[in-house]
């Protein structure tokens, strides 16, 4: 049976709620939940709270919104907004295209992160998606490409560059492999084959 986008059915159904969790599981997801800004539980995160172990150590470490990073937040979007186009994970690229606007990236960047298209070469939004690529393709960064970097970020930056290409990856391969399926009111948004044009606003 296939899902209402066309796609096969989820291999681990996620779990609705934190009910039956480790307590320190349940306040994690329903935290997470809470950030979302979803009224059930993202299933992303109900898929992992099936393993609660692996799921606090995923969640809990704070890579995926690193409050104390310094690279800055649309720097980061980015990262994961190609990463996602790299990997085919439709459920990472829609949920985090959605907050876009709101985590500072402009419709520009969305496109350069799902074409791949650079309007300026010198750019440290095209040494980002370069970067991204670089390691998608062959797990290191080009000695060119680390040039370019440099030129824009300091070492602790670049160092989180590596760090969140990495993490994301792993979620895409977590979304891949376990066919996991957009909330039904997220994929409302958007209802066309990914990847979508973002619903930007000013």
């Amino acid at each position: 049976m296939l899902s209402e986008r066309g796609s096969p059915p989820p291999r681990i159904a996620p779990l609705e709620s934190s009910a039956g969790l480790p307590a320190s599981t349940a306040a994690l997801l329903n935290r997470c939940t809470q950030r979302s800004g979803l009224s059930s539980t993202p299933t992303i995160f109900g898929t992992l709270a099936h393993h609660p172990a692996l799921f606090e150590r995923l969640l809990g470490a704070g890579l995926g919104s690193m409050p104390d990073a310094r690279l800055p937040v649309p720097h980061r979007e980015l990262l994961i907004l190609r990463t996602a186009r790299n990997c085919a994970a439709e459920y990472e690229w829609v949920h985090h295209v959605r907050h876009a606007t709101e985590r500072g990236l402009t419709a520009d960047a969305v496109m350069l992160a799902r074409d791949g298209t650079v309007p300026a070469q010198a750019s440290v939004q095209a040494a980002l998606v370069d970067a991204a690529d670089d390691l998608h393709r062959d797990a290191t960064v080009s000695d060119e490409v680390w040039g370019r970097l440099e030129h824009h970020l300091d070492r602790d930056q670049i160092l989180e560059v590596l760090v969140v290409v990495g993490y994301f990856r792993i979620f895409a391969h977590l979304i891949n492999a376990c066919r996991v399926q957009l909330e039904p009111a997220v994929a409302a948004l958007y209802p066309q084959p990914w990847p979508t044009e973002p619903e930007l606003t000013a």
